[in-house]
């Protein structure tokens, strides 16, 4: 939902160019073949079960990546959260305003 209501709200902002834009556009091929278009941009909690699981997930190149978790009172800040390879030990996440070059990772249910 987070990601929708992003979108919604900055899309006339950036002319569409941002994190949460990205993943609601994105097409991916999983395994089996199929093409899923349900992909959203995760939560800082999302972030974090991500990290957790790094070497299982894989595809995560380590250094910081974008949340879906907007500070309250402002809509050009985000949080983001450093993904480390390898099983480093990384616990560091932060607010930061939107304009910064950070990875995106879009994940979807299932």
């Amino acid at each position: 939902m987070n990601t929708a209501i992003i979108v919604a709200t900055q899309i006339n902002d950036t002319g569409g160019n941002f994190a949460a834009n990205l993943c609601a556009n994105y097409s991916g091929t999983a395994a089996n073949g199929v093409t899923y278009g349900d992909w959203y941009l995760p939560s800082l909690d999302e972030l974090i079960l991500l990290r957790k699981q790094i070497d299982v997930v894989g595809g995560l190149t380590g250094g910081w990546y974008w949340s879906s978790t907007e500070e309250v009172l402002n809509k050009f800040v985000a949080w983001a959260a450093v993904l480390c390879k390898g099983g480093d030990l990384c616990d560091d996440a932060s607010p930061g305003p939107k304009d910064l070059s950070f990875s995106v990772r879009c994940v979807r249910a299932f």
